[in-house]
């Protein structure tokens, strides 16, 4: 039976001289555990006494290095290496079938929903390479987890193999907390991250930000959205006192917390847009969507409907 020691030596084979991984274990509700709670530590040689299993056990995907005071801290400024590339919500938010590469390892962390880790041979050390692959993924609706930055990039936690989630929702629904499983687990199925980024199409060349001119006009893109979203059933109404501002339904509605559809807002080509017009969801799911992400959005799904009405 695997233990989690086991699964950090397998995971961590190769840190970075002076790198260490890094846990955090706790017996609360992660929703509502304190944020020291959340500090965790770096394994020296053995895990510390807080991982045990009947408590939430977590570990960060990268390994960290002393910085200039001499200790190591889970902080972006002290990132040495990644070691695994974690994509959450397998079952429930993500469908098993987007999996496009086969996984080192799949862990049931709630009921019917997985975490799949890809274990990177070898650890990718170019930090900024690794922020492009996670904010890529989140793009592209594959990782659907980050509602709170400080649990995205390269200091995210993922679930241990061995533990219990202990979110309030599982201990009603069960009398107890949900007890992780392990679905799968391959160490020998190991990936770089180039061979991730070319399975999921994903570009990872960095983005050069143009200076934005101000348009005389809305490009062609922009124009008819208010039409395309009312088409597509997710024109809600005007938001009062705010021209040009619209209620919406957001296209992702499906992973906000219990899939709320209230919140989010598209606003009509203007000079303080630089007349692209703008798309603004509130929930955390969504905070990096954009216009150009929702024109996309109705593109696809206008064509979709093309194709079922050819087929049709």
């Amino acid at each position: 039976m695997m233990t989690n020691l086991d699964f950090i030596r397998a995971a961590f084979p190769k840190t970075p001289a002076g790198a260490s991984a890094w846990v955090t274990g706790f017996a609360e509700d992660p929703h509502v555990a304190e944020p020291r709670r959340w500090h965790g530590r770096a394994i020296v040689g053995v895990l510390p006494w807080f991982i045990k299993p009947h408590t939430n056990n977590f570990f960060v995907i990268s390994s960290f290095s002393a910085g200039p005071d001499g200790v190591v801290h889970r902080r972006k400024e002290n990132f040495a290496a990644c070691h695994v590339i974690m994509l959450d919500d397998i079952g429930t938010k993500i469908p098993e079938y987007r999996l496009e590469l086969h996984p080192s390892y799949l862990f049931e962390t709630s009921p019917g929903n997985h975490q799949a880790g890809y274990l990177l041979d070898p650890p990718e050390t170019d930090r900024a390479k690794i922020e492009r692959l996670l904010d890529e993924l989140v793009r592209s609706g594959l990782a659907m987890d980050g509602a709170d930055p400080g649990m995205r990039g390269v200091t995210r936690y993922a679930r241990l193999p061995v533990g219990q989630n202990s979110k309030a929702k599982y201990v009603k629904r069960m009398g107890a907390p949900f007890v992780h499983q392990v679905v799968a687990w391959e160490p020998g199925q190991t990936y770089t991250v180039d061979e991730i980024s070319e399975a999921y199409g994903l570009d990872l060349t960095p983005r050069v930000i143009p200076f934005r001119t101000a348009r005389s006009e809305a490009p062609h893109w922009a124009s008819g959205v208010l039409r395309r979203l009312s088409e597509a059933g997710l024109y809600i109404g005007p938001i009062g006192g705010r021209p040009g501002a619209h209620r919406v339904i957001c296209p992702w509605c499906y992973t906000h917390t219990d899939n709320d559809n209230t919140g989010t807002a598209y606003f009509e080509p203007s000079p303080d847009n630089c007349m692209s017009g703008g798309f603004k969801c509130h929930h955390g799911h969504c905070q990096d969507r954009d216009i150009q992400m929702l024109i996309r959005f109705l593109t696809i799904y206008e064509r979709r409907l093309r194709e079922a009405a050819q087929h049709g």
